[in-house]
């Protein structure tokens, strides 16, 4: 008599040998981010569901623009930038086409925006822009998104030998006088778990999941082998970023729950800019009035010159116009703690306190 666990076992597989099955065309498998983890004690991945906001004029208003409408260029040394769109999907029937479709543009439209801010209006170079990003060929992709800028796959791997040239002895060995822009598009999570003895602060991102059979996949999610490779912990990133000595970094996370990744990321002459606190969901726009407010909406004072804090506040504000239970972070005075605009210890004009180093930095 099968036992009642070997009975359940068996059930999984075939949920998983049918959920294969529509997550791919043919039998070649590339999932599109399944969303079931069953090491969160669920079949549902309980990602949030956001506020869609893809609007092709809005893409157009910025890929439009050409070199000679540079607003400002930060002197001296070479000016990077990192772009990763991680998962697509939020939840369980996200999976399935039309609701995939909705985020594949959004994310692939977002990447879009931010890469011809960066090349058009403040002039980085498409050699110094670095785009990770993973396709899904049965997906449409926006017309704001071009395919040929991407350098690499969205995987974990990746993004650690990119932000591994950064440091001496890579290719790219950055100096005091170079800059980093590091932006991050996808979902996040908060999670009770330890890694390697390392409390993980509850939050990690997450990578697309890619398999190239149905037993990785069971492998997987059954017999939940290998469980990080399509994570992102806050302390993994805050390891890749170490003895990278760029004079100013810049981080614009978005996924839900990315205050998490401040205290792990914090440092001198950095600048991070979350969604979120370390325990909200981020459910309003806010990687798109960023992008909006970088491209001339957020000069608040009028010199046209848009600072990281008038960005920071556009959106912020912006975020807050619909919502008073979340609060976008902004953290530039290396002590690990973000702050919303409206909290003690965030003032501009205090060089201990978080916004006065963002309030003097440009791209």
């Amino acid at each position: 008599m099968i036992s009642r666990c070997l009975r359940s076992s068996i059930i999984i597989v075939i949920f998983f040998l049918i959920i294969g099955a529509n997550i791919v065309t043919s039998f070649v498998i590339t999932t599109d981010d399944a969303l079931i983890d069953l090491n969160n004690a669920g079949l549902v991945f309980p990602f949030d569901k956001r506020e869609m906001s893809y609007n092709e004029s809005d893409s157009k208003l910025i890929s439009n623009l050409s070199a000679g409408d540079i607003i400002i260029k930060a002197e001296g040394g070479e000016e990077f930038a990192l772009i990763v769109v991680g998962r697509y999907a939020g939840r369980l029937l996200d999976m399935f086409q039309d609701n995939f479709q909705q985020y594949y543009s959004w994310y692939l439209n977002s990447a879009g925006m931010m890469y011809s801010l960066l090349r058009n209006t403040y002039g980085y170079s498409d050699e110094n822009i670095f785009l990770l990003v993973s396709l899904k060929d049965q997906y449409d992709i926006p017309s704001s998104f071009n395919p040929d800028w991407i350098d690499y796959e969205s995987n974990k791997e990746n993004l650690k030998y990119i932000l591994a040239e950064f440091k001496p002895g890579g290719n790219i060995w950055m100096e005091n006088d170079d800059s980093l822009f590091f932006t991050f598009i996808n979902h996040g999570l908060d999670e009770d778990e330890r890694n390697n003895g390392k409390y993980a602060h509850n939050t990690f991102f997450g990578f697309p999941y890619k398999f190239n059979t149905i037993q990785e996949i069971v492998s997987h999610f059954v017999f939940k082998k290998n469980l990080n490779a399509f994570k992102l912990y806050d302390w993994e990133l805050g390891e890749y970023l170490e003895n990278i000595h760029a004079g100013k970094m810049i981080f614009i996370l978005q996924p839900c729950y990315s205050g998490g990744f401040i205290n792990d990321i914090s440092g001198i002459n950095r600048i991070i800019c979350t969604s979120s606190r370390e325990s909200e969901l981020a459910t309003v726009e806010w990687i798109e009035p960023f992008i909006h407010g970088l491209n001339g909406n957020a000069d608040a004072n009028g010199d046209e010159k848009i600072s990281i804090l008038e960005a920071y506040e556009y959106t912020a504000r912006n975020v807050n116009k619909k919502t008073k239970i979340e609060h976008p972070l902004l953290d530039d005075n290396d002590d690990g703690i973000g702050h919303h605009y409206s909290e003690v210890g965030y003032d501009p004009t205090n060089p201990n306190s978080d916004g006065y180093v963002a309030a003097r930095t440009f791209l």
